[in-house]
């Protein structure tokens, strides 16, 4: 068994609950690495814990030998002292989120870089780890007739081989992102958490975590029918990329209350349901609190935000299915655009567009309601014209209906009046007959032109009230008027036995000025309704500032 004595331990780089990492000078070769030693003591090579180390040793043995320069290379994992160790490349340099508390805001090319860097690892782990891992035997692959180092392999077996190699990190976040002092490259580490071909290196911690970069799926296993898959990676790499952009991941947790129930279920509830906060206003902050007086501009593309934004579904199945996707689109941008100034440019032109769409639209909405309010003005303007042209026939015609009615309702009055006349010529002749009464000529005359009277008032007003009446939908009887027609036929019937020498033993009244009185009364109610005739002709006429 190996003495970790063979080891200088030159400073301790990182030290949790299961292992340390120190970087270390091997006392013999000379070389500078990195060591990872767990803090568990191992019996012997059987041991669970010690199996459980292979495994994830062999996980990155399989991917940092297959040479991607930004995924950590191991190397042989051995038992020393007792201790599962293994010996890693050691990178001078510090996490990304050291380096993000440290410099808070990162330029644009330094994020493009982290952008094709980090999601080109994780498009190797997702992806193309099967092109390094795959067994002509054991695949049963096919060679190629044309070219004998390659090997036909149909998007079906592709599918096949992906699924087989492919390895979901499960364990994204910026601590486990070294930024190199050297060039500044990014270097992906610790697959303690991964899963290759749906086995977990940790099967009880398959869940687990930084809280911050958790998906909804893990948050809450079973709700979606995917589980834990490349796509769980595809959305800590979105909070990667927001965090880098924006300086801070878009759900932060303070680390005071990380422990809080309550922290963490409005963290959940963060991750479940709510939108990341837009990214430009805490870009622009971080610049300006770096940039104290400098002015800044946007300095990304609105394709890697929309990127990012569906990184961050919270459906799987509205995300990218792995990282190569992500790095697909990615590189179909820049190919497009060229350059970054080129590719801010397209969003101006971008949005450009958008804005002159939008008034497009803004005047076509305009010009349907130009074209509404015209149709709408003819329309009232034909209206008017029909009523001006139709008030203008009323005009025309209500003279001669208005003199109709007049003669009509005056022929009526008369009809009445002889009828009355009749009447009172009978009932004198018959009390002249058998009752031995004298009439007065004189008072019969003036009795005829009150029944006249009486009756053309109320058949002149009774007409005009009922066609008002029907208008309005109503039928009502003017009870005062018919009162003052019968009173005044009744004043009628008295002025008969009005004499102006008493004889007639009916004769109520002796005095013969009474009866001229009475005469004179009766021929001013007779004017009165011829005024009321000719008023309510001028009604018919159009004049309605004439009320009767």
């Amino acid at each position: 068994m190996a003495n970790i004595d063979q080891y200088e331990k030159l400073r301790l780089i990182g030290n949790g609950a299961f292992a340390s990492i120190w970087k270390v000078r091997h006392r013999e070769l000379g070389y500078i690495r990195a060591i990872k030693e767990s803090k568990e003591l191992v019996t012997d090579e059987h041991d669970k814990a010690y199996q459980t180390f292979l495994k994830e040793c062999a996980v990155l043995l399989r991917l940092g030998n297959g040479g991607h320069p930004n995924i950590v290379r191991i190397y042989e994992p051995r038992l020393i002292d007792n201790r599962a160790t293994v010996e890693m490349d050691f990178i001078q340099g510090e996490t990304l989120n050291d380096y993000l508390a440290r410099v808070r805001f990162m330029p644009i090319d330094e994020v493009m870089r982290f952008v094709r860097e980090i999601v080109g690892a994780l498009a190797y782990c997702h992806v193309d780890i099967y092109k390094y891992l795959m067994s002509p035997e054991t695949d049963e692959l096919e060679p190629d007739p044309n070219d004998a180092t390659r090997y036909l392999i149909s998007p079906e077996k592709e599918r096949e081989l992906v699924k087989k190699y492919g390895v979901t990190h499960n364990d994204l976040h910026s601590n486990n992102i070294m930024r190199r002092d050297v060039d500044g490259s990014f270097v992906l580490l610790d697959f303690g958490l991964s899963v290759q071909d749906g086995q977990a290196v940790k099967s009880s911690a398959r869940n687990d975590g930084a809280l911050e970069y958790l998906a909804p799926e893990k948050w809450e296993p079973g709700k979606y029918a995917q589980g834990i898959g490349p796509w769980t990676d595809v959305y800590s790499l979105g909070i990667l990329l927001y965090e880098v952009l924006a300086g801070r991941v878009p759900f932060p947790l303070d680390p005071m209350a990380m422990a809080s129930e309550q922290a963490r279920h409005e963290l959940y509830t963060h991750h479940m349901q709510d939108t990341p906060p837009p990214i430009e206003p805490l870009r622009k902050a971080a610049f300006e609190a770096t940039h104290p007086g400098e002015a800044w501009t946007k300095d990304y593309p609105r394709w890697l935000e929309n990127i990012i934004l569906r990184c961050l579904a919270k459906d799987p199945n509205d995300r990218y299915a792995n990282a190569r996707e992500v790095l697909d689109n990615i590189n179909a941008h820049a190919e497009r655009s060229h350059d970054l100034p080129t590719a801010l440019l397209d969003d101006k032109i971008d949005d450009l567009r958008h804005e002159k769409r939008q008034l497009e639209q803004q005047l076509d909405e305009a010009r349907a309601d130009v074209q509404h309010y015209s149709e709408r003005l003819a329309t009232l303007n034909d209206e008017r014209e029909r009523l001006a042209v139709a008030l203008d026939n009323e005009r025309r015609t209500t003279p001669s209906t208005a003199l109709r009615a007049t003669v009509r309702t005056m022929a009526t009055a008369t009809t009445l009046m002889l009828v009355a006349t009749t009447l009172v010529a009978v009932i004198t002749w018959l009390c002249h007959t058998f009752a031995g009464a004298r009439f007065n000529a004189p008072v019969l005359g003036c009795w005829v032109i009150a029944a006249w009277t009486a009756a053309t008032i109320t058949m002149t007003t009774l007409a005009r009230q009922r066609q008002e009446q029907i208008l309005a939908g109503q039928r009502k009887v003017n009870w005062p008027l018919l009162t003052l027609t019968t009173a005044l036929v009744l004043a009628g019937i008295a002025a008969l036995f009005i004499d102006p020498k008493p004889t007639g033993i009916f004769s109520l009244l002796d005095s013969e000025p009474l009866a001229y009185a009475t005469l004179g009364i009766i021929a001013m109610l007779a004017a009165a309704a011829l005024l009321l005739c000719f008023m309510n002709y001028r009604r018919f006429n159009g004049h309605r500032d004439i009320a009767i």
